[in-house]
């Protein structure tokens, strides 16, 4: 089994699912299909072989991804890629290409996106309650205005 870090971009081939694990750790798991085009010297495209990868997120990644990915939307992830054999019952065998993604975003090169912030608790050194950052700080400088 090596692991391998990568750029992928394709469509999410299964609508995300989401759960949170022993100990409170969020995981978002969905299927990413890849499919080269390549363009031919008359100007005609051609597709290639499709492949299929199993994505996990976790953490706010994952948190960020249930709410936002939907299944046939376009995607570009950096991820770690393993390659895992398996055998079943019968005799039947083949590989899987599982990604951990530490990047997701939309391919804007198929359409547009809004960036959106979420709003999560900020935890206080003394052990006060939580309480959410004010709007300006959240959001950060505005374009064209210094930090």
């Amino acid at each position: 089994m090596n692991k391998l870090t990568i750029t992928v971009w394709g469509n999410v081939a299964t609508e995300p699912m989401h759960v949170v694990g022993p100990g409170g750790r969020p995981r978002t798991t969905f299927r990413l299909a890849s499919t080269p085009r390549k363009r031919h010297e008359d100007g005609s495209y051609s597709d290639g072989t499709t492949s299929f990868f199993n994505v996990t997120c976790f953490g706010h990644l994952a948190v960020n991804v249930a709410a936002s990915v939907h299944k046939g939307e376009p995607l570009v992830l950096f991820a770690d890629l393993t390659i895992r054999e398996w055998q079943a019952d019968g005799g039947r065998s083949g590989k899987d290409a599982d990604l951990v993604a530490h990047h997701v975003g939309p391919d804007l090169r198929w359409g547009r996106a809004t960036f959106e912030r979420p709003t999560r608790p900020v935890r206080q050194d003394d052990g006060a309650a939580d309480q959410q950052p004010p709007a300006s700080a959240a959001a950060g400088p505005a374009v064209g205005q210094a930090a």
